[in-house]
């Protein structure tokens, strides 16, 4: 398989898979009323291990609610996905 095709194929699952988990965390939080009962009124903060490509922080940013979140993953030439957040 030629590099770009490869590229393009892993951009492809990249933006897939973020999609997917964005739309998990949707469902989650639509589902549980978006979890008021255990959000501070202060606000939150998060820790996402393994977070790439994204899904679930962006997610969770777009929240108001959200104060902060962190984010730790494998580098991509190590076989974790490109972070798009």
């Amino acid at each position: 398989m030629e590099t770009s095709v490869k590229a393009i194929n892993a951009e492809y699952e990249t933006e897939v898979h973020f999609q997917k988990c964005y739309g998990v965390m949707s469902e989650i939080f639509e589902a549980h009323d978006h979890l008021q009962a255990l959000m501070p009124s202060t606000g939150f903060k998060f820790l996402d291990l393994g977070c790439a490509p994204g899904g679930f922080s962006a997610f969770l940013l777009d929240d108001p609610r959200c104060l902060a979140g962190f984010g730790v993953t494998l580098p991509s030439n190590c076989g974790g996905f490109p972070v798009r957040v």
